[in-house]
């Protein structure tokens, strides 16, 4: 796991007005806080829970009108700043906004980062430049990395660090400067009426147990206190359905594993859910994405109509069961769940694009056509429109019109190694060799597991006569998926134009074994023969 950092620097020098605004937010909100001495201009604040969003900084620039940075690292993947003035939100930026869930363009441009708008901070005003390209550069390795430069630049201290770092027993204090000033601050309720307040903080987080020690506590110092019954009452009634919000927080967790590509993980996550509540249906479903990407589609299957059982109005089921069903060749039984899902949620540019692609292979081009451009009307940022409107033109030979779509799929979705695959796809066929390499290096670049695209890219190789290179990418193909016929045919030309006949005819044969119906493996084969009959006579 990497590094998390979660700190707020706020410009002044007067801490003391920092503690008394800290004191207010830890009784309203119920989170502690560690303070640091002033240090070069900037005082720095460690704030419980660390990480989990920028609310608390928001409320400390209320309170304190001067210049307000919130700094975030997230398992070294991620590094974010918010940075606030005259207690107003004036810049953002997210080095990977993309990372938990796709977002719109505009919210992308939104978190670019935009220095110039405190240059004035900066320990040297003539490092604008470099504070630029620092945030622009290509995703760092550990982003903590990028956060150190930035926090050099502006003339921070002690951001590599969080509260709950500093609260344990791994660290040390050469590592924060001025450590021994380090004020801690929390919430200390003297009256009935503070250990009210707390505990409703306390329910507002899911801490049940610790409200219900603090309405306790309430009635124990104040009786009379009708609202702290209410809310002892609301504690216990939630306590009664623990296993119900337990589940929902595995269930959570669980996306956020398969968000970030840890399948098992996931899957672990999903199943503790639905073993606490057999009737979550969104479990279920979850955890059919999961096995469909993990390649049980069988399981998914079940999975998913077990969701449809116990929420019939989910169009997202209805969507993610025809895209399961669509790969498993029922057409006819996609096309079904693609309409109950647009049934259910017309607005769902999702399921018009999924649609599109089971009207496309069952050759309605007309229909799956009608189904792209009613997706990209309705959400004119889905990068797999696009894509697949690309696709479809490409078949009915509107070379331009795709291309251009294939563009557009990427200049909304830069990292869709499909995109790039695509239009890699369509320049070969136009003879654009140097064009069709670049696309499939990108995509290769991206998801470096794709036997088809190692396949493509030999393609393009072979009339390059990097004949190395080709054979190079479909052993690789090969190496992926064993059982891949195409890529069994294509090593085949490979050595037949380096004049390995026996070994091109052995790759024939096993890509016709695999797939009979490989018209173009038969047809090689039989070119081969006829060369070998006639160089033997």
């Amino acid at each position: 796991m990497g590094a998390f950092f979660d700190s707020i620097h706020v410009r002044t020098e007067n801490p003391d007005s920092v503690q008394k605004a800290l004191e207010q937010i830890a009784k309203e909100a119920d989170c502690k806080f560690l303070l640091g001495p002033a240090l070069n201009g900037w005082t720095s604040i460690f704030p419980s829970d660390s990480g989990k969003d920028d609310e608390i900084c928001a409320k400390i620039a209320k309170l304190i009108p001067d210049d307000v940075f919130h700094l975030i690292v997230h398992d070294d993947d991620i590094f974010i700043y918010c940075f606030y003035r005259n207690g107003q939100l004036i810049d953002e930026y997210n080095s990977w906004p993309d990372s938990f869930e796709e977002v719109s363009e505009a919210e992308k441009q939104k978190c670019q980062g935009r220095p110039e708008l405190f240059q004035d901070l900066l320990r040297d005003p003539k490092s604008l430049g470099k504070l630029k390209t620092l945030i622009t550069a290509d995703k760092f390795t550990f982003e903590s990395e990028r956060m150190a430069q930035f926090v050099k630049l502006v003339g921070l201290s002690n951001a590599s660090s969080s509260y709950d770092y500093l609260q344990s027993e791994d660290w040390n204090e050469d590592e924060i400067e001025g450590w021994k000033q380090f004020i801690r601050i929390e919430n200390r309720p003297t009256s009935a009426e503070d250990y009210n307040d707390r505990g409703e903080a306390k329910l507002a987080k899911d801490d049940l147990d610790g409200a219900l020690v603090d309405f306790n506590k309430t009635i124990e110092l104040n009786p009379k206190l009708v609202v702290a019954y209410d809310n002892r009452g609301r504690v216990e009634l939630a306590k009664s359905d623990r296993d119900g919000t337990l589940a929902v927080i595995f269930n959570n967790r669980g996306e956020s594993k398969r968000a970030n590509g840890d399948l098992d993980g996931a899957l672990t996550y999903f199943n503790q859910a639905i073993q606490l509540k057999p009737s979550l249906a969104e479990a279920y479903n979850n955890r059919g994405e999961t096995k469909r990407a993990k390649g049980d589609l069988d399981g998914a299957l079940a999975d998913y109509n077990k969701a449809i059982d116990l929420k019939p109005s989910s169009s997202a089921t209805y969507d993610n069961r025809g895209n399961l069903k669509r790969n498993k060749g029922d057409l006819d039984g996609a096309l079904a769940d693609y309409n109950k899902a647009i049934e259910l949620k017309p607005d769902s540019a999702k399921a018009y694009s999924n649609r599109g692609l089971a009207k496309k292979a069952k050759r309605d081009f007309d229909g799956a056509l009608a189904d792209y451009n009613k997706a990209i009307e309705l959400k004119p940022d889905l990068a797999a429109a696009y894509s697949n409107r690309g696709l479809l033109k490409k078949d009915k030979g509107d070379l331009d019109g795709a291309l251009i779509d294939y563009d557009r799929a990427i200049e909304l979705k830069p990292d869709s190694a499909a995109s790039y695959n695509n239009r890699g796809e369509l320049k070969r066929g136009k003879r654009d060799l140097d064009g069709a390499l670049a696309d499939y290096n990108k995509a290769i670049e991206i998801k470096s597991d794709s036997a088809i695209y190692y396949c493509n890219r030999s393609l393009a190789k072979l009339p390059k006569r990097d004949l190395e290179g080709a054979l190079a990418d479909c052993n690789r193909a090969i190496d992926l998926k064993p059982d891949f016929a195409v890529a069994y045919n294509n090593r085949g030309m490979v050595k037949q134009v380096k004049g390995d006949l026996d070994n091109a005819l052995e790759d024939y044969e096993k890509a016709i074994s695999l797939k009979p119906d490989l018209t173009a493996a038969c047809t090689n084969r039989d070119k081969a023969q006829e060369i070998k009959e006639s160089q033997n006579r």
